[in-house]
């Protein structure tokens, strides 16, 4: 079953063109040859003989002689048919002179195939015998192409026949050129043999250079691909036999096969290694991948399938591939056009490449041996160069991106440094202000109260900043939280030391303004507050508003900081809330926390006194000199603070003066 699908696959090819062989009997009409070479269409019949078992003589039998049809295609073909295949063609000396002429079969190798002229006196000279067991020394004309010298004399007329099968397509490119222009192009194919060889080798030899230096393997992916398409291409044009196994003719007519199969492999391989960190369509992805499988699976099955059959179907494999990459590649072109602009170029030019194999190779059509090779080989060291530019060009870009990002970086690193400065400057004041606070009285010790734990919580937002790895997997503050942090700390340090310090310099009002934002005040809450809250398995929720006050910013924030800092301490556990809403026309700032909670009769405790509860007291401790320093900034403000009794923890309200 398996080998009838691949026969069919390739059989549906040659079922795009027409029968080769006419139901007309008649003759074909004689070719002269003069000093050009004369075009054979019209002038080829041919015999198919399914069992190969036919001789020469027997195909000089009259009987036989009228099984002969003109040929009807150019050049000769037949399909994928396994029958040896007779051609004949009746040739004349058109000079007044002897004359040699050379047949030129463009093919490199057959599975066997003979050539003879028979004379009009009915002798017979055999010209060529090529099969599994010629090595290539033995070839009469040593060129890569298999060929036939003749000669005829003044006016003489001959019959020309070629015998051959290959057990896959049939179509024999064959024309008859003189011998000096045989010579000739023979000479420049063997020129442009090794100008396309070395280039391919030099290419290769790159890629293995920049793969040493590199060390990047995906050099090395380059080169197995460069060097199996170029003894793949060696073996189509027959300079692997010529060159490389001149004694191996069995393995010659195998080898494109798994050299096939290579191309495909190494190709896919050196697709996926490119495409490797680009996003690509996992279908795309996927189908490169099945490629490289696809090759080494035909190769398998060359065990137990025709290898004949299967060599057709592994170079439409090889040659429609580029069209699968160069669709990869336009994929990941939506996000990286740039990084993969010679890959596309490189692969549309092997997409021309393949369908010019598949025209030349599997459909028959005509395309002249010179031109088909000189296009192959033109587009491959074009693809080729391509391939290794897109290598080059990536890595280009990718450097471009390290040095961006390292520049990115360093901006990054300066700005911290000099937040980190500030933070060390603001701890030098903190230090000054406790001193200020030991000889100075209360109020320097309620500023000491109060700006303990922002400047706590700003230390740890901004080592978090620092190190790039915040804690318990919260996301890091941004400059902007940091930077209000940073105002508010700044302004209340001032506004402290100015009013401690008749030499001070005043603070003056630099955070009071008419109709302040309440939400810068609660956006610096989170700043300072955010990390000691999940750290604690807590949540600080902040719900955001869009109200403005008259109050002063600054005094509002330490008053609700307070309160904030309270419910860490002893709420523990749960949720703490913070708030607007209107309330009687005031604007009320609420912070609400899940802990132990107060009796009314302990927050007037705590209200009243000028330091922290007793631990042994009844009420929570520490609500004491935070809360006595809230209620003192409240009335500083003409605010009011409330405490909201209620069962599962405490409630404060801050009513904000109106207008």
């Amino acid at each position: 079953m398996l080998r009838t699908l691949l026969f069919l696959l390739a059989a549906s090819l040659g079922a795009l063109l027409p029968a080769s062989t006419g139901a007309s009997p008649s003759a074909s009409p004689v070719l002269p040859l003069g000093e050009t070479a004369p075009a054979l269409a019209g002038h080829v019949e041919a015999l198919l003989d399914p069992g190969r078992t036919l001789t020469l003589d027997d195909v000089l039998d009259p009987a036989v002689e009228t099984r002969f049809s003109p040929v009807q295609t150019d050049p000769p073909s037949f399909g994928f048919i396994p029958d040896r295949v007779w051609l004949r063609a009746r040739v004349r000396n058109a000079l007044d002179v002897p004359r040699a002429w050379v047949i030129d079969f463009n093919m490199n190798f057959m599975q066997g195939i003979e050539a003879w002229i028979v004379r009009a006196d009915g002798t017979a000279e055999i010209l060529l015998h090529q099969d599994l067991a010629s090595p290539f020394p033995s070839r009469i004309i040593p060129t890569d192409q298999l060929a036939a010298r003749f000669a005829l004399a003044p006016g003489e007329t001959a019959t020309l026949y070629v015998a051959y099968w290959s057990g896959g397509a049939t179509a024999l490119p064959l024309e008859i050129v003189s011998e000096a222009d045989f010579v000739e192009t023979a000479t420049v194919d063997t020129a442009k043999v090794f100008a396309f060889y070395g280039m391919m080798l030099l290419l290769a030899t790159a890629g293995l250079i920049s793969a040493i230096v590199t060390r990047q393997p995906i050099f090395l992916a380059y080169v197995a691909y460069a060097l199996s398409l170029a003894l793949y291409l060696a073996q189509m044009d027959g300079a692997a036999f010529h060159y490389l196994w001149p004694g191996a003719p069995a393995w010659n007519g195998f080898a494109t096969l798994p050299l096939g199969a290579a191309v495909v492999a190494f190709s896919a391989l050196y697709v996926r290694a490119f495409l490797r960190r680009y996003p690509i369509h996992p279908l795309l992805r996927g189908a490169v991948v099945a490629l490289a499988a696809t090759a080494v699976l035909i190769l398998a099955l060359s065990a137990v399938v025709d290898t004949q059959l299967l060599k057709q179907v592994i170079l439409l494999v090889a040659s429609l591939s580029p069209i699968v990459f160069v669709a990869a590649g336009a994929s990941a072109a939506r996000t990286s056009p740039r990084e993969v602009r010679f890959f596309i170029i490189g692969w549309s030019a092997a997409v021309l490449s393949g369908l010019s194999m598949i025209a030349s190779h599997m459909l028959g059509l005509s395309i002249s041996r010179s031109f088909a090779l000189d296009s192959i080989r033109t587009v491959v060291v074009f693809e080729a160069s391509m391939m290794g530019l897109a290598i080059i060009d990536r890595f280009s870009q990718l450097r471009e991106a390290s040095y961006r990002s390292l520049q990115t970086a360093n901006e990054a690193l300066r700005e911290r440094i000099a937040l980190q400065d500030r933070l060390a400057a603001l701890e030098i004041r903190y230090g000054e202000a406790r001193t200020m606070a030991e000889a100075r009285g209360q109020r320097l010790a309620d500023a000491a109260h109060d700006l303990r734990q922002p400047i706590h919580a700003l230390r740890m937002s901004l080592h978090g900043m620092l190190s790039g790895a915040p804690e318990n997997g919260s996301e890091a503050p941004g400059k902007d939280t940091i930077e209000r942090s940073f105002t508010y700390l700044e302004g209340m340090l001032a506004d402290y030391l100015a009013s401690a310090d008749p030499d001070a310099e005043p603070a003056g009002k630099s955070l009071e303004s008419e109709q302040n934002p309440v939400q810068d005040v609660l956006d610096g809450i989170h700043g300072m507050f955010a990390a000691d809250a999940e750290a604690a398995g807590m949540e600080l929720r902040l719900v955001p508003t869009s109200a403005r006050m008259s109050a002063s910013p600054l005094k509002v924030m330490r008053i609700v900081s307070n309160l904030v800092s309270n419910a860490l301490k002893y709420a523990a556990t749960g949720r703490i809330l913070v708030g607007c809403r209107h309330v009687g026309g005031n604007l009320a700032i609420e912070v609400h926390d899940e802990g132990p909670g107060l009796t009314p009769d302990q927050y007037s405790e705590a209200a009243a006194r000028t330091a922290r509860l007793d631990a042994a007291a009844d009420g929570p401790e520490g609500h004491g000199l935070g809360l006595s320093i809230a209620l003192k900034a409240a009335e500083e403000i003409g605010a009011t603070l409330e405490h909201l009794p209620r069962p599962g923890g405490a409630g404060f309200r801050l009513l904000l003066p109106s207008g």
